[in-house]
């Protein structure tokens, strides 16, 4: 069966519909659309601590925020679960707080990622799990409080019982055990698991047990608990040799070395590094090693010689990646369709100033065969036309407003996204005036616009990253050949002022200077 854009935002639309639990009697909160589920009662930290004592029962704490995504999912399934509510109306009094308006609770429960929840036994907590968990779980664990039995002590005994079993499963669960637990307040039995399996992993090939999950784990537990970070700090030391043997460096020492220089919060010092070895003349071929560690950050630190020194193959993945982008975005449209979104994309002629402006037709699936040999298209939709040019005005290009870019560094816990439901800005300095902004677009039309507005974005910024990098590393030729793959794809202004736009931030302005007066002219045509 084939199922259209439209058929399918429907359907997402249907299963999103929540469903409402019974009412609890327990005085619960409007449940407007979207709203708290009413299973929480509406009363504040102290005031439901109180109640819970004064009825004998447990006080459960849904720490929440109205970003998280997590918790919404918790509100629609979990917190409306008919079984669960019933229980609860009976042996708990549960109370739901945005941590970002309730911060004096979140900084006395030392709160730190979301959803967090929380319960109380006479006054004082006695257990708490971190992250989405189902109504079943929920269930068995409120009851086994009620009967003794903690969270914590069931996941410490879990790990203690996987002491023995070196298999990289028994090792995988070791370190999700010791997240968790630290999440818990079990702080050095997670460092004592966490230093053991990076141990474990000693003088392997592959990155083994050494995951990203298991490094932003040490990272988070570094940056609260300082004697995990002496820990991790030693076992930096242990390598540190291989940061001083330049192209002789023993790999996975020098891998082993960068990743605890991140879990430390120095990724500085890999920085430093890599602008040491780009001066070596075999540097390049280590710095292509480690590419998927380094590229980046040194993108975002403005070292762009590095950088482009760290490509290794560019044109090759880009035009792969090009390719690709050209046949998602263009394989329905009808020949000489213009395939641009929203004025994101391909311009196929000359803009007639005095002419209405359109969103070009986007084809889609026929539902029945009436006319096999035309795809059925949305129809072209009038916007409000340009002002034309006044002709004596000279012709200027507009400033781009260049800012440099912020190193990233990942939060410790998930921080609020601006905008509702919109993804936030990236750590990579001023948001983009030219990235598309998700406005959740009802239309599957619209919504099929953005999307391509959004692919094409995304290879816009990493082909001009490329383009610059290369540029800078003396790599001429290649970065012509990402200039003209990125342009394939995207030959828009917006595309040309891209590339333009990050030469000059690299400080390689001159090096294409003839192109770049040529991209900025037509840009600002």
């Amino acid at each position: 069966m084939h199922v259209t854009a439209r058929t399918l935002a429907v359907s997402l639309a249907v299963s999103l519909v929540p469903v409402l639990a019974p009412a609890t009697g327990q005085e619960p909160a409007q449940d407007a659309s979207g709203g708290r589920p009413p299973v929480f009662v509406d009363l504040d930290f102290a005031a439901a601590r109180a109640r819970a004592q004064e009825t004998h029962r447990l006080f459960v704490l849904d720490a929440m925020t109205s970003w998280c995504g997590p918790c919404k999912i918790m509100d629609r399934t979990t917190w409306r679960d008919a079984e669960l509510t019933a229980w609860m109306d009976v042996h708990v009094v549960a109370i739901q707080l945005d941590m970002d308006v309730h911060t004096d609770v979140k900084q006395e429960l030392a709160i730190r990622a979301f959803p967090t929840v929380v319960v109380f036994r006479d006054g004082q907590e006695v257990d708490r799990v971190v992250g989405t968990r189902d109504a079943t779980f929920v269930r068995s664990w409120l009851g086994g409080l009620l009967e003794g039995r903690t969270q914590r002590d069931l996941l410490r005994g879990e790990l203690l019982a996987l002491a023995g079993d070196d298999r990289p499963g028994g090792w995988a669960r070791r370190i999700e055990l010791a997240s968790e637990l630290a999440s818990l307040g079990e702080e050095q039995l997670a460092t004592d698991t966490l230093a053991a399996a990076w141990e474990h992993g000693d003088g392997r090939p592959t990155e083994g047990l050494r995951t990203p999950m298991m490094r932003g784990a040490m990272r988070s537990l570094a940056e609260r608990f300082a004697p995990a970070r002496a820990r991790f700090a030693a076992l930096r030391e242990a390598v540190a040799a291989a940061a001083d043997a330049g192209t002789a460096a023993d790999p996975l020492a020098l891998r082993d070395w960068l990743d605890l220089n991140v879990v430390l919060g120095e990724a500085g010092r890999n920085i430093d590094w890599a602008g040491r070895i780009a001066e070596l003349p075999q540097g390049a071929a280590l710095l292509q090693r480690f590419a998927d560690r380094l590229y980046q950050p040194l993108i975002d630190a403005g070292a762009w010689r590095a950088a482009g020194l760290a490509l290794a193959d560019p044109v090759r993945q880009l035009g792969e990646r090009a390719a690709s982008i050209e046949s998602f975005v263009h394989h329905d449209a009808p020949a000489g369709a213009p395939t641009h979104a929203r004025g994101d994309g391909p311009e196929t002629a000359p803009e007639d100033a005095s002419a209405p402006r359109v969103v070009p037709a986007i084809p889609l699936a026929p539902r029945a065969p009436t006319a096999p040999s035309e795809p059925r298209v949305i129809p072209a939709i009038p916007l409000a036309p340009r002002a034309p040019a006044t002709p004596s005005a000279p012709r200027v290009v507009p400033a781009i407003p260049l800012a440099p870019r912020a190193p990233a560094t990942p939060p410790a816990i998930p921080l609020a996204q601006s905008g509702g439901d919109r993804p936030a800005a990236t750590g990579r300095g001023p948001r983009d005036p030219y990235q598309p902004r998700w406005d959740n677009p009802a239309d599957p039309a619209d919504s099929a616009l953005e999307i391509q507005a959004r692919i094409r974005y995304a290879f816009r910024q990493q082909a001009a990253d490329a383009y610059a990098a290369l540029l800078a590393a003396e790599r001429g030729a290649e970065a012509d050949e990402v200039a003209a793959a990125l342009l394939r794809v995207d030959p828009s202004p917006r595309a040309r002022a891209a590339l333009v736009a990050r030469a000059l931030r690299a400080g390689v302005l001159d090096a294409r200077s003839e192109a770049h007066q040529r991209w900025l002219d037509e840009a600002g045509g």
